[in-house]
């Protein structure tokens, strides 16, 4: 999953091109890992530059998203687990989440 496009529904996938990742130290308990790796993510995707939107879905996620979008792009930050792994599993199926929500949210009467 990490190393492949993302597959948010059977019309629409987000190559792994399109979505960037940063690592930091997670803050809390972490056992022998704390303060010293980085578990915690932020994976960001540039939903204004995406090549795997058409421009009415763009804009309907930038607008469902707004507050949640920066500079075109939406971020989600996971520190829960203790495994960098872990996190950028979670991060990816927010991801997904997200974007497969805001596609209900559309065809909703």
């Amino acid at each position: 999953m990490l190393n492949s496009d993302l597959v948010v529904n059977p019309r629409l996938s987000i190559p792994r091109s399109e979505m960037s990742w940063k690592f930091f130290r997670s803050s809390g308990a972490g056992g022998q890992n704390v303060n010293k790796v980085e578990t915690a993510v932020e994976l960001s995707w540039n939903i204004s530059q995406s090549e795997a939107l058409g421009p009415y879905r763009k804009q309907r996620l930038l607008e469902f998203y707004g507050s949640r979008i920066v500079d075109g792009c939406l971020r989600i930050c996971v520190s829960e687990e203790r495994s960098q792994f872990q996190n950028r599993q979670i991060a990816l199926k927010r991801l997904a989440d997200l974007t497969a929500r805001q596609s209900k949210a559309r065809s909703s009467p």
